[in-house]
């Protein structure tokens, strides 16, 4: 299916989320108004947000993937910094065998973005979209769970007795 010449209304027609009535409510509208259809989609509520960023994506050639679907390594986290996937609202998700790394984001057709984030991370990127809230949900989720995990396998790591000395060192700062 050629996507790159279809409007948003009629991608979201073909999959049956909107209607005929809806679809022909938006050209409308948007003729009327000058207004954009994903404006007159979301004022309407005619599509959750999730579906009107997954056919924008499949109208730029990207596919829509949800990060807070399922755990991330820690490794695949430590690859971008949490302050950089709060700023550019991305996360990372996936790591091939062949070392792509997978990125949800907000934008994934920013290409200052994706450079920057190949030479932070040193990897080749695969980006996907993902609605910024989704994204920030999992940047909230996971960098906490990866720290967590860190913090509980240094704890581990460490003998009764560094733990002790370090208790010690604690109670004399006091």
């Amino acid at each position: 299916m050629d996507t790159v010449n279809k409007s948003i209304e009629d991608l979201l027609f073909e999959k049956k989320k909107i209607t005929t009535e809806n679809r022909s409510l938006i050209k409308l509208e948007s003729v009327n108004t000058g207004k954009t259809p994903e404006d007159i989609i979301k004022e309407h509520n005619f599509v959750s947000s999730e579906d009107l960023i997954a056919a924008r994506g499949e109208m730029m050639g990207v596919s829509f993937v949800n990060p807070t679907s399922k755990p991330i390594s820690s490794e695949v986290l430590s690859l971008i910094p949490e302050p950089a996937a709060r700023r550019y609202i991305l996360i990372p998700f996936d790591l091939s065998p062949e070392g792509v790394l997978s990125v949800a984001m907000a934008d994934p057709l920013d290409l200052q973005v994706v450079e920057f984030i190949e030479r932070k991370s040193r990897r080749r990127i695969k980006t996907f979209i993902s609605s910024p809230g989704l994204i920030t949900a999992a940047i909230s989720d996971q960098y906490a769970q990866s720290l967590t995990t860190s913090v509980t396998a240094a704890v581990e790591e460490a003998t009764p007795v560094e733990v002790k000395e370090t208790l010690k060192d604690l109670d004399k700062v006091e």
